[in-house]
């Protein structure tokens, strides 16, 4: 599993089982514990696909990542794969009843969500500054306020940590018994 491998420095889930209802268990079972992964992780999610119904209790789970998840507005989950690009600007690919192309909304948030990706890879791998900075703007600041109307930033927190007592012993306190 890639995720135990410490040479693996992001994770990108584009619309994937992490974050929406079908996927919610997604780590249960696997050998990996969620407590421990500090991978950090960038999310990106629709609501507009009844089958893809977002729900972040997984990505919540992950206490020890970095998670960036990004809201993409007005993109069903098959958008987000080279068909929404080729939806965007190939008439007829989408049926009957489908706005004309070229969508220029469309493929503006299809881009959006390949420049957050590769400004996540370089931040990340590289260490770009200048792509970290990209990402902690808002997407306003470079025009994807529309497309992106809710970014969630999930900041590590530490790892839990047991108080000790003098001697070295646990210190269990709220218990209705004292201290040990």
């Amino acid at each position: 599993f890639a995720l135990r491998d410490p040479r693996v420095l992001g994770l990108v889930s584009i619309d994937g089982g992490i974050g929406n209802r079908i996927g919610r268990d997604w780590l249960r079972g696997a050998p990996l514990d969620a407590r421990t992964l500090a991978t950090p992780l960038l999310h990106f999610f629709e609501d507009a696909d009844d089958a893809m119904v977002p729900d972040l209790q997984a990505l919540a789970a992950l206490h020890r990542s970095d998670r960036m998840i990004v809201k993409v507005s007005g993109m069903r989950h098959a958008d987000f794969t080279t068909l929404g690009m080729a939806r965007a600007v190939v008439a007829g690919v989408a049926g009957a009843g489908a706005p004309p192309v070229p969508d220029r909304a469309l493929e503006t948030r299809f881009g959006g969500v390949l420049r957050y990706i590769r400004a996540f890879l370089e931040a990340r791998l590289e260490g770009s500054d200048a792509e970290a900075a990209f990402l902690a703007e808002e997407p306003s600041a470079h025009g994807l306020g529309a497309a992106f109307p809710r970014i969630i930033r999930m900041k590590p927190s530490a790892p839990e940590t047991k108080r000790r007592a003098p001697g070295g012993r646990p210190r269990v306190s709220g218990s209705g018994a004292g201290e040990r």
